[in-house]
């Protein structure tokens, strides 16, 4: 269970291991402050859910595994559902109608986009405005409701609906960037730390101010509110990073931004972490991972059911062969993240020799990102202090050797 800190590009935190019983059962505790958003993840699987907090919730979670396969080792989204009288079923009930009134006013905004040619004339703008309508009826109906007046984050989602739609009915920018003045001039009951966790205010701005930044090339001539500058400049940092925004968060460190700002880029695991952690041995003996200190370490991840896995495993034990005589201070080990015990005894039967090191974390998210693990399989080269040297190093059959025999001595 992760804690997602802010809706820009969803920076999070490990907040805890959840049990699940044999019929599927699992609890978590709610928040206590403000409502947040948790991603629950059983690789390769993850459900992104809003909670609401002072013990609101009271209806079923819901997480469902899709049928389909998974098209990575993480991260794929996955369908998360609470109880019928849940907000969320609203706005899934909007998105729904969204997909429907887009089929009916496609044909005519392609033609008045100019993509099928010379036939602006025949597309039925009366026809678009009606559905127009329809549509933002539907949205303020939610909003005004009583239930989502007293919910701002799925309030929010509903108005990043909106503004979606907007775009694609073909709203310009000076109208977009009107509006949004003139709907979010009563919004100042919220703080911008506050807007920044919301997922759906986050997706509304970048939908107004997202080319903000384009052609910019003094701070001075940044055409921006004032009190959306510090959104703009985050968000600038983030797609195009250039000095004209470092200079301004020099000047601003006191923007309620910048801190969750600076949780970009932080190490998960430092020596101590890694030191203290254990895995498992062939023999489902526990292991302490400072078996490791002293030497440098070159982990290769692997899967069972994977033939690149097995590939480079192959590989894997050639370049120890190769270098074992030239490097006293290396050793390798293999690292299985399958997630069931069937499972990680048929890649143990895949040995060549009881000589080999052979680990298992399972699908365990915490060493999954303390060695930023993110694909298979992958090469992660540990320093002889426990300090992750690198964690995307060159595969074994691609130059990995050439890597491990300039490492210091």
């Amino acid at each position: 269970m992760y804690e997602i800190l802010e809706g820009v590009v969803g920076v999070k935190k490990f907040v805890d291991i959840i049990s699940v019983s044999g019929q599927g059962e699992f609890s978590f505790p709610q928040p206590q402050e403000y409502t947040r958003v948790y991603e629950f993840e059983a690789p390769p699987w993850s459900w992104k859910v809003m909670v609401r907090a002072n013990g609101v919730e009271k209806d079923t979670l819901s997480l469902f595994k899709p049928s389909v396969g998974a098209r990575r080792l993480r991260g794929n989204a996955a369908r998360a559902v609470w109880g019928e009288n849940h907000p969320s079923m609203q706005y899934d009930s909007l998105r729904i109608l969204a997909s429907k009134l887009d089929e009916l006013v496609l044909y005519d905004r392609m033609i008045l986009s100019g993509a099928v040619g010379r036939a602006r004339s025949l597309a039925d703008t009366f026809y678009i405005d009606s559905v127009n309508q329809v549509f933002e009826n539907a949205c303020f109906k939610l909003l005004e409701s009583e239930a989502f007046l007293q919910e701002f984050c799925y309030a929010d989602l509903v108005r990043s609906r909106l503004w979606q739609w907007r775009i694609d009915s073909g709203w310009g920018r000076d109208k977009l960037k009107k509006v949004w003045l003139e709907e979010m001039h009563f919004d100042t009951c919220r703080s911008k730390l506050q807007k920044a966790r919301s997922p759906g205010w986050c997706s509304s701005w970048i939908e107004v101010h997202g080319d903000c930044f384009l052609g910019v090339e003094h701070l001075d001539s940044v055409q921006m509110n004032t009190a959306d500058l510090d959104f703009a400049m985050w968000w600038w940092d983030l797609k195009k990073p250039n000095s004209l925004a470092s200079v301004w968060w020099e000047r601003h460190e006191d923007s309620p931004l910048a801190k969750l700002r600076s949780l970009r880029g932080i190490e998960l695991w430092g020596e101590n972490d890694l030191e203290s952690a254990i895995w498992t041995t062939p023999s489902s003996d526990l292991v302490h991972v400072d078996e490791l200190f002293g030497s440098w370490s070159v982990i290769l991840v692997v899967k069972n059911g994977s033939g690149t896995s097995l590939t480079e495993w192959s590989a894997f034990r050639a370049v120890e062969n190769s270098l074992k005589s030239k490097r006293k201070n290396l050793q390798f080990v293999v690292l299985c993240i399958d997630g069931t015990q069937k499972e990680w005894d048929s890649l143990v039967s895949k040995r060549k020799s009881v000589s080999e090191t052979l680990r298992w974390v399972g699908a365990d998210c915490r060493w999954l990102d303390g060695l930023g693990i993110t694909s298979m399989p992958q090469t992660i080269i540990v320093s002889p202090s426990l300090k992750v040297h690198s964690n995307s190093s060159l595969r074994p059959s691609n130059g990995l050797g050439g890597v491990l025999y300039k490492l210091p001595r």
